[in-house]
């Protein structure tokens, strides 16, 4: 009698086929090397106790974050800009589960008064956040800007396959984008130029859902700043197809939404704005924000 292969193996193989040649492989790979890493089985977190804990449980990070602190975290400069006020330096960040991840970082000639992370939607990359987000304007204002491209986030059949081969897996997707997050973070924490805790995190559209539950898996940032809440229930629309389940389908949330999305459940400075950031007063209105509660 022939074995009849598990879920996760069939997935896994779909996952592959769609993504041959793409750099999100490193996604499919995942699972083998989450546990590779694993010393010691996963002690998840009292879920019933935290809405942290909820987080952090269901987006799989417990698995992803064990040893997070001790794992180094390569940094390569690729190309850089000069510009008047800032440097722009593209560089590649490699880590042993996720691989490499592409990010560009605006760094003032002067000494930073904080930094921000800027985080991406869908169809867009690290390049979009730069030019239409404010990415240099704050640079110019003197923060340290990190904008990193999301891999697998063009709400395609190839974001579908990856999503459903991490959850089945015991992983997720969102939870991968919120554990690559973590890794600037971790960078932006070993510079010794950007104060302890003067950090923002910025994002748009789907960049704000990966915004809004790193705020809740991480200390040390003060700032946030989101323009659109999911409703963790959308799809990416597909004409005359079936919908595709993508990174921000997250049934599990639906019912944590008023409470993920109420900005007096977090301890930091959150602004809500209008979506891709309004017009040149509500932009003038988020850097000031920014700038003053950094």
């Amino acid at each position: 009698m022939s074995k009849i292969p598990s879920r996760a193996w069939v997935v896994g193989v779909f996952a592959w086929t769609a993504c041959q040649g793409r750099d999100s492989l490193d996604y499919f790979d995942l699972p083998r090397r989450v546990e590779e890493q694993r010393a010691s089985p996963v002690r998840w977190p009292p879920s019933a106790l935290t809405l942290r804990g909820v987080v952090d449980e269901r987006l799989g990070l417990p698995a992803l974050t064990a040893g997070f602190g001790g794992r180094p975290l390569e940094i390569a400069l690729v190309a850089s800009v000069q510009f008047p006020g800032y440097v722009e330096e593209d560089v590649r960040m490699t880590d042993a589960l996720v691989g490499t991840m592409e990010v560009t970082r605006l760094v003032p000639r002067t000494s930073p008064r904080g930094a921000v992370v800027g985080i991406h939607g869908h169809d867009r990359d690290r390049q979009d956040f730069s030019d239409n987000l404010l990415g240099r304007e704050l640079a110019a204002s003197g923060l340290l800007v990190m904008m990193p491209t999301l891999r697998a986030m063009e709400c395609d059949a190839e974001e579908s396959a990856v999503a459903a081969h991490l959850s089945a897996n015991h992983l997720s997707l969102m939870g991968v984008r919120v554990y690559e997050v973590l890794l600037v973070l971790k960078h932006l924490d070993g510079r010794p130029d950007v104060p302890r805790g003067h950090v923002a995190l910025m994002g748009h559209s789907g960049g704000s859902t990966v915004a809004a539950l790193v705020a809740r898996v991480t200390s040390g940032v003060s700032v946030l700043v989101t323009d659109y809440d999911v409703d963790f229930l959308n799809r990416c629309p597909r004409p005359g197809k079936p919908d595709l389940p993508h990174c921000e389908t997250i049934p599990a949330f639906r019912p944590l939404r008023s409470r993920l999305q109420d900005p007096g459940t977090l301890d930091l400075h959150w602004l809500k704005v209008p979506y891709a950031y309004g017009d040149a007063a509500k932009r003038a209105e988020i850097i000031r924000f920014v700038g003053s509660y950094i």
